[in-house]
């Protein structure tokens, strides 16, 4: 049996006027948006299945910054 490893991705977004909302997508798919801060998503990975996650954070003006990450699961020593 093969058991997910969740992943949990946790954004710093700070603005002059505000963040309004902050998007994760998973693979070019909103999967969460996040109006509060501490502002993070979790998921289930599968081993050897690799994940571009991007994050979108919105200011109060509505302009929006981007950052991406590649999430990739793996077996452990021992496992």
């Amino acid at each position: 049996t093969i058991k997910p490893v969740r992943a949990t991705i946790t954004a710093d977004a700070k603005d002059d006027v505000g963040i309004s909302k902050v998007e994760f997508w998973v693979n070019g798919i909103l999967k969460y948006t996040d109006t509060s801060y501490v502002y993070s998503y979790s998921f289930d990975t599968v081993l050897g299945v690799d994940y571009i996650v991007e994050v979108k954070a919105f200011d109060g003006t509505g302009k929006m910054v981007s950052s991406k990450v590649h999430v990739q699961s793996f077996k452990g020593p021992g496992e």
